[in-house]
């Protein structure tokens, strides 16, 4: 077992989840996150083209502004035979809400739910969702095994979480320039970022056939401009603890500069995440 995944089972405590953040998020989610939740689970559908057909009936868990529930429908065309689309923020789910009457999706729909206790029967679905959300759970393994109980036989999970969150990468690297003794702002939950660390818990909350790929996306043009607006917001006041006036003033030179590297280097802002897939047993 991975150690970081180890420490986990072996005791590590539930965490909070962060509805106040998530709910001032909601109505700029896309734009805040340069698109890069809803490529990552795009690519993601791509290079995995057999997991859903028409048939399908998906739970799109912590959905956010349904960003699963959209790149299942442009991943195949149309809409699939059912979406369940929950989030235990109202905000959260009234930009769902507002999404899915826009589109005039017929086989959508969304609801306040909490994640760690799923009102759905027993075996409901066949593939359930959880994308860049399993860190803002409370108790993942919780979750996990809700989807588990939710699912059909030989049913899929999916999870994504961050490898590399590019926003974090330029905000660090803001600070040095700024500061070279800056403590690099926190990011929540890195135990999730862990080589194998969601794996882990997968496969101990049931799953078989689990499995690990890596998916890489770049934001670029407007979507930089957004994640821009986002680590100038006071969504990173953290990075600036303890600096003076003018130290402050520099902030939004140096996140333009390490943002300029960060392209020059990688064609844009790159994100990378675990894309965990597990199955559920079938019935003998």
């Amino acid at each position: 077992m991975n150690p970081a995944a180890s420490k986990f089972m072996e005791g590590h405590s539930p965490r909070r989840t962060f509805p106040k953040y998530f709910t001032e998020l909601a109505t700029n989610y896309t734009l805040s996150t340069g698109n890069s939740t809803a490529k990552v689970i795009a690519k993601y559908l791509a290079q995995n083209p057999s997991l859903l057909d028409t048939s399908s009936i998906i739970n799109d868990d912590a959905c956010g502004p349904a960003i699963a529930a959209a790149a299942v429908i442009a991943h195949l065309g149309h809409e699939p035979n059912r979406i369940d689309a929950n989030d235990n923020v109202p905000a959260m789910v009234e930009a769902a809400e507002a999404r899915i009457k826009g589109q005039g999706w017929q086989h959508v729909h969304a609801a306040v739910i909490d994640s760690h206790k799923l009102p759905y029967t027993d075996k409901t679905f066949t593939v359930s969702i959880s994308n860049i959300s399993a860190f803002t759970f409370t108790d993942a393994l919780v979750c996990f095994k809700e989807m588990h109980r939710t699912l059909q036989p030989n049913g899929t999970l999916v999870v994504t979480v961050w490898k590399r969150f590019g926003a974090a990468e330029i905000i660090h690297a803001a600070q040095k320039k700024v500061r070279a003794d800056s403590e690099p702002m926190k990011v929540p939950r890195t135990e999730f970022m862990h080589d194998g660390f969601v794996a882990e818990m997968v496969r101990a909350t049931g799953f078989i056939d689990v499995k690990q790929e890596v998916v890489s996306v770049i934001c670029e043009g407007d979507e930089i401009d957004g994640l821009r607006g986002f680590m100038l917001s006071d969504f990173t006041r953290s990075a600036k603890e303890g600096w003076n006036d003018q130290e402050i003033a520099s902030w939004p030179a140096a996140v333009n500069e390490a943002v300029k590297e960060e392209v020059s280097r990688e064609g844009g802002v790159k994100f990378e995440a675990w894309a965990v897939t597990g199955k559920r047993q079938s019935d003998l």
